[in-house]
């Protein structure tokens, strides 16, 4: 039966990645006229000069000065670059279109989460959410990390929902396909290094009431797989750079830069915006000075001397991180567009999650501590909507379909009730 349920859904996702992948080149071929430059990103430009000097031979970061500026960025992204402008030369459409067709798999891939969880209803608007959610499509207009994480994120999620329901090897095989798509996830965007072993006890617990054996070969799966995906990179940074860095030492100067005396006051208490001011690129200038390591020590030096500033400045990022109303600038097709991501999607998400949490599935109540991570880091260093949609947002669509799908089918219960004629009583 299951095997005929999979085949009788082929031709539904296959609607939904054709919608999200002609949404998305749709967008591309606005790009002009919305005024973006895949490349006016600074973060999109340092990319494609590390995946043209990967392309060219030339090794990742070649130009860098220190250990520090040679693994401010994660590989897998110039990887990816680098790979196709081997094939197609330096063709940025060549990106964007592969870009488009990651958006549409991560669509495909919210419906495949859903449809076991919540019914066939539920899938077709979780796919069908992010299909047009407008902060997933923006980002695959630039050379940014986040077409590429988000689709290997949500495959990681779907292969915890499946460990989540499956039991024996079957389990233990799903378990580490996670493990594997969360590790090559951390080498697009390092973050989820703290969600793997949260997955990892989380699917060990969800092997209740067998904890033991079937519990730790699921975690152990897990962990194991990660450890392939990740371990090469970090073994071949220290041999040449002689110093262990978790994939990327952004997270590091995130860190420092959130906190930094001066920095932190103007940005997150005064709300100026630190683009292109000195204050702010004096800081970027210490990066080619600074060890590995180095920004870490400073941010927590800063934080023990004044733990109440600190205190303060992570409940204003934890605001912003998590804030429902975009700001007002641009034009009324921009703001309404981002209404709609920022203030719709969002809270509709959250709610259906929390309700999901509470009726107990599974995959919501593990979503729990691992999303509480994530607001948490963003929470004491950097916050930025980027971080937030790629991480949080990208799931929700999964929790907003099971509500809408519930909301849809009691209005036509109602509906139906209404228009049904009345029985004459006994």
């Amino acid at each position: 039966m299951r095997g005929r349920e999979a085949r009788n859904w082929v031709r539904p996702l296959a609607w939904i990645f054709a919608g999200a992948f002609a949404v998305r080149l749709l967008f591309l071929l606005l790009l002009p006229r919305l005024g973006i430059d895949p490349l006016g990103n600074p973060d999109a430009a340092q990319y494609d000069m590390l995946g043209s000097a990967l392309a060219a031979g030339r090794g990742f970061a070649p130009d860098a000065r220190n250990a520090t500026e040679a693994l401010f960025r994660p590989p897998l992204y110039p990887a990816f670059l680098a790979g196709v402008y081997g094939v197609a030369g330096r063709s940025i459409h060549a990106v964007l279109i592969l870009q488009a067709l990651f958006g549409a798999g991560a669509a495909v891939i919210a419906a495949s989460i859903a449809r076991p969880r919540f019914g066939g209803r539920a899938a077709w608007i979780a796919g069908g959410i992010l299909a047009i959610h407008p902060l997933m499509i923006l980002p695959g207009g630039e050379l940014l990390t986040e077409s590429l994480f988000i689709l290997l994120y949500l495959g990681g999620f779907l292969a915890v929902s499946r460990a989540l329901d499956s039991r024996g090897r079957e389990g233990i095989g799903h378990s580490a396909a996670a493990g594997l798509l969360f590790g090559l996830a951390a080498l697009a965007r390092p973050t989820p290094l703290a969600a793997i072993p949260i997955l990892a006890a989380g699917l060990a617990w969800a092997a209740r009431p067998a904890f033991g054996r079937a519990g730790l070969a699921r975690a152990g799966a897990l962990m194991a797989a990660a450890f392939v995906a990740i371990a090469p990179w970090i073994l071949t940074t220290h041999a040449r750079h002689h110093a262990w860095v978790p994939i990327a030492t952004t997270g590091e100067f995130t860190l420092y830069l959130g906190n930094a005396p001066g920095w932190a006051e103007r940005v997150f208490i005064e709300g100026e915006s630190p683009a292109g001011q000195e204050w702010d690129l004096d800081r970027y200038r210490e990066i080619p000075q600074t060890p590995p390591g180095g920004f870490a020590q400073k941010a927590r030096r800063i934080i023990r001397e004044d733990p109440g500033r600190f205190a303060r400045l992570t409940a204003i990022r934890a605001g912003r991180f998590l804030k429902l109303v975009p700001e007002s600038r641009g034009s009324a097709p921009r703001r309404a567009v981002a209404y709609l991501g920022y203030t719709i999607f969002f809270p509709l998400g959250v709610v259906g999650w929390l309700l999901a949490a509470r009726r107990r599935d599974r995959l919501a109540l593990l979503l729990i501590p691992v999303f509480a991570a994530m607001i948490l880091i963003h929470a004491v260093s950097i916050p930025s909507i980027r971080y937030r949609v790629a991480l949080i947002d990208a799931l929700l669509p999964v929790f907003a379909g099971m509500i809408l799908s519930e909301i849809w089918v009691r209005a036509r219960g109602r509906s139906a009730a209404g228009s049904a004629p009345l029985q004459p009583r006994s």
